[in-house]
């Protein structure tokens, strides 16, 4: 089994997510359909956490990372170079599971906090 989380940073259009649900939902699909067709087939647990704070999101503790193999952080109309608390606590949070050996990968947010990991944490 493998654990991953998915933290969404934005939400679809109204109209597309009632067709096809949140980018959660729909990176969910994608994954558990990709470990069905994996030979062997491979099973997968996706977390999906909306973590815009000023949104009623929540950025998750690394407690909570416990078991988790990667880390996708959907796309944004947010900048990842603003200082809103929320992007700032998600940045901190990447440093320190990628220094923990979870792969994370992502928008420009993950590009942003890449910078600042030192490359042997890598």
């Amino acid at each position: 089994m493998v654990k991953m989380i998915v933290l969404e940073v934005d939400e679809p259009h109204p109209d597309d997510q009632k067709e096809k649900g949140s980018l959660g939902e729909i990176l969910e699909r994608h994954f558990i359909k990709a470990g069905k067709n994996h030979d062997p087939p491979l099973g997968v647990e996706v977390d999906m956490r909306y973590i815009v704070e000023e949104n009623g999101g929540k950025i998750p503790s690394v407690e909570e990372f416990e078991g988790v193999r990667g880390i996708l952080i959907t796309g944004s109309t947010y900048d990842a170079h603003g200082d809103n608390e929320w992007i700032i606590k998600l940045m901190d949070l990447i440093k320190r599971e990628s220094t923990l050996g979870v792969e994370a990968e992502g928008g420009l947010t993950y590009y942003r906090a890449m910078e600042d990991i030192p490359r042997h944490a890598l």
